[in-house]
């Protein structure tokens, strides 16, 4: 890891003043989008006019950096770049495509080599949710003519894989722009409110919610759960129940489902659905390790592997585990066939769920789904469903229809409830978020979770007392270089990494956290 954080502050600050990298645009220009106020302007000029190959555009959320990249891409396309936008997440994408930028995901980006006749803008959305190894491979992955904009804010949820490279590379001095005017808001109690939690000022963000009545205290967690459900389900707006964990969001999806069913919104029988849901527990280099699994896993083949037999994108179970000699026992149809699972690469674990559905369901799709231009996070809502898993469905924004049986693509579940992390980067009318004191949420999660409402937003907690305490609470993600070898970078002389000392070993204080 410090190599690699080393490798990506030093491809960034090696391709600063390059003149080669940037067309010319003139004043004149700007005055084309009268749409944009002064932030924004702002951000055009200093993006398109910087002789940076790798540029950053830090925005705090609800600020509109959505509004410039449409403009961005019309002067750049203009100039003779092709416009590319990528997003460590398909909820980024999907922004991006709104804002008429053609997009993908930064792990499809990264799966195959990149060519092309001309120079290429690539805008890289939701950047501080990308690992420090995802960076490094993507600007390995640049041409000397390509340019990179990294669009994000370091107050939001991090990369759930090791890193926090895009506060990194501001700390060591890439240049930014910056978006400070909240545009998403549209009430102006909880924009004040909103602004308050972003700046970091979390007392007086709490203090201007409960002035408006949108605390709410109810200590029992079953009758918070099922009051927040009630509250969603009487309302005809585009709504979103947030939690800090998935075993919550699972219970307040049933909870939403029965005050849907209640209120006559759900139709006909419903049908219970063998789903798959992700492993969270198996990450990394996990993977590669027997023990990490269990019987009755459900393991997808990315890539597959050819001295196995085994097809790409294929589906095996787990029946055996054998964690002594790292071995796995797993079933393809009537094959079946033991191995080491350190020697297949490409591989994703999941675990069988049952869920409840019927006509008038709101789902989300959790894999990616060439075969139906699906991508992960997309919406839709069942309209038909019958007792054979023969499923049709409506997908949120373009009302195109799917259809498919359950036994072939089972990565749905329920998608009235979120989590904060999942939702970063949507948008809605109305959130509702779920605040247990005792829990892991933090800053962040507070963050995050209210600035996805345009016009209304409520916290259900089960202590206002010890509300502040909890989500005052920072989770400052790990990074492998000190903030001393960082800030080095910052000097003039600027100092090469192969010159930074490494501590081996550190003097550690109650509090700090050690990785191994």
């Amino acid at each position: 890891m410090l190599t690699i954080e080393r490798e990506v502050i030093e491809r960034v600050l090696a391709a600063q003043n390059q003149p080669e990298v940037t067309a010319p645009i003139r004043e004149h220009h700007l005055r084309r989008y009268p749409e944009l106020n002064v932030d924004q302007i702002g951000v055009l000029r200093d993006a398109l006019l910087s002789h940076d190959q790798v540029f950053g555009i830090q925005g705090k959320p609800g600020t509109g950096k959505s509004y410039p990249l449409a403009s961005i891409r019309d002067l750049a396309e203009e100039h003779g770049y092709r416009v590319r936008g990528l997003g460590p997440t398909s909820q980024a994408t999907k922004g991006l495509r709104q804002a008429g930028i053609d997009s993908e995901t930064l792990q499809m980006h990264l799966t195959r080599p990149q060519s092309s006749d001309r120079p290429t803008l690539y805008l890289l959305d939701e950047s501080s949710l990308a690992s420090s190894k995802q960076m490094r491979e993507f600007l390995r992955s640049l041409q000397s003519c390509d340019r990179a904009l990294l669009i994000g804010d370091t107050g939001q949820h991090q990369s759930v894989e090791a890193g926090r490279i895009f506060a990194e590379l501001q700390d060591a001095g890439m240049r930014v722009a910056r978006l400070g005017k909240i545009l998403r808001q549209k009430d102006e109690g909880l924009r004040l409110a909103v602004e308050a939690a972003t700046d970091g000022r979390i007392e007086e963000a709490l203090r201007l919610l409960k002035q408006q009545g949108r605390i709410h205290e109810i200590p029992e967690r079953e009758e918070r759960l099922k009051a927040m459900a009630h509250d969603f389900a009487v309302g005809q707006d585009s709504a979103l129940l947030l939690s800090h964990d998935n075993f919550t969001r699972q219970d307040l999806n049933a909870a939403s489902r029965a005050e849907l069913q209640k209120a006559d919104r759900l139709k006909g029988e419903s049908r219970e659905l063998g789903i798959l849901l992700t492993r969270q527990d198996v990450t990394g280099a996990d993977r590669e390790r027997a023990v990490s699994y269990q019987p009755g896993d459900t393991i997808r083949y990315r890539k597959g592997s050819n001295r196995l037999g085994i097809a790409a994108k294929s589906y095996a179970e787990v029946i055996a585990v054998d964690p002594e000699r790292n071995l796995l026992t797993v079933r393809q149809g009537e094959r079946y066939q033991t191995y080491d699972p350190s020697t297949v690469k490409g591989v994703s674990v999941y675990e069988t769920a049952r869920r409840s559905f019927s006509v008038g369901d709101r789902i989300q799709f959790l894999q990616k789904w060439d075969d139906h231009s699906i991508s992960t996070r997309d919406l839709a809502t069942i309209t038909e469903l019958d007792r054979h898993g023969n499923v049709r469905a409506t997908l949120e924004g373009s009302g195109r229809t799917v259809k498919w049986n359950v036994s072939h693509y089972r990565h749905i579940d329920h998608a009235y409830a979120m989590t904060s992390y999942s939702a970063q980067g949507a948008t809605v009318d109305r959130s509702l978020i779920h605040i247990d004191t005792g829990s892991g949420v933090d800053q962040t999660t507070l963050k995050v979770a209210l600035s996805r409402a345009r016009f209304d937003a409520h916290i259900y907690t089960d202590s206002t007392d010890r509300l502040l305490a909890a989500v005052s609470r920072t989770n400052g993600k790990t990074q492998a270089l000190s903030p001393e070898q960082v800030a080095q970078y910052r000097q003039p002389e600027r100092v090469r990494a192969e010159h930074i000392p490494i501590q081996h070993t550190q003097e550690v204080s109650y509090g700090h956290a050690i990785g191994f």
